[in-house]
């Protein structure tokens, strides 16, 4: 709940949210699942026990995203801080143990995961085979802080008393006319927020199931703004094509709706897949 523990008058927040838009430089990915179950088998193998491992396709691809971007902080600026603190927030839109399926809104819970210690760097004269457990126990350390992070924030005790703070700093930013500030608190801090889960032809689609309105994309899904350090997921749908014969191509790889795949802004940025439940 750091976004509103963090809260400023508006007066503040403007200047900084404009000099993070002015210094920041969107960067788009796109992961292919291949590519990503590969990643998925080298986090398992850097665990201390392979057979325990429990972590899902998106807190292995966050976990390699802040990889990525230790490895080239430390060669391009080697007296910065490397992240070892993610943000994550769990999105149960369309889940109706949670949200009914007409929910107008954000439903989302934002939480800090345990910050992680990745393993001592290698040598750079090491061989192939130590640099690639390196990388897999690297892999291994930041997916089980995403997922250790997840799993305490279904603990109904932890739930129980999350939402009383929650609910003290919402009334305290209404009292005080505060803002959500959702820019990192610290330069060892990364957010994400993964929608990977959630069906565009479904997301915008307010009607009760039944009524002879839903279903009707009667309406556009947008996300909000791409921040500093904030890491975006979005599912690329695949869309049948057909030539003029009717006949079917291979399915291309487009965005429905306007959604970038994978967003990623400049000094990376953040997100979550879960939708509270393991994937």
């Amino acid at each position: 709940m750091k976004h509103i523990r963090d809260a400023k008058p508006i007066e503040e927040l403007i200047p900084a949210m404009m000099h993070s838009q002015a210094t920041t430089t969107p960067l788009n990915i796109v992961f292919s699942l291949p590519q990503m179950e590969t990643l998925v088998k080298r986090a398992i193998a850097g665990t201390p026990d392979p057979s325990l491992a429990a972590f899902s396709k998106i807190d292995v691809l966050v976990g390699y995203l802040v990889f990525v971007y230790n490895t080239v902080l430390a060669e391009v600026r080697p007296d910065s801080e490397a992240i070892d603190t993610v943000v994550n927030t769990i999105d149960y839109r369309g889940n109706p143990k949670f949200a009914p399926p007409a929910s107008f809104g954000n439903c989302a819970i934002t939480f800090t995961c345990p910050s992680f210690t990745p393993p001592q760097p290698v040598p750079k004269a090491a061989g192939i085979h130590e640099r690639q457990q390196y990388f897999e126990r690297s892999l291994a350390a930041i997916a089980q802080s995403i997922r250790a992070g997840t799993v305490q924030v279904r603990n109904p005790a932890f739930l129980g008393q999350y939402l009383l703070f929650h609910n003290d700093l919402c009334r305290r930013c209404y009292q005080d006319g505060l803002y959500q500030y959702l820019l990192p608190a610290t330069p060892r801090e990364i957010t994400f927020n993964s929608s990977y889960l959630l069906s565009w032809r479904k997301a915008a689609d307010f009607y009760e199931s039944g009524s002879k309105y839903a279903d009707g994309r009667m309406t556009s899904f947008h996300t909000n703004a791409i921040l500093e350090r904030y890491i975006r997921i979005f599912p690329a749908n695949p869309i049948p094509i057909f030539d003029k014969d009717g006949r079917l191509y291979d399915c291309d790889m487009t965005l429905d709706g306007g959604a970038e795949p994978c967003d990623v802004r400049e000094e990376l940025t953040a997100c979550d897949a879960d939708a509270l439940l393991l994937v």
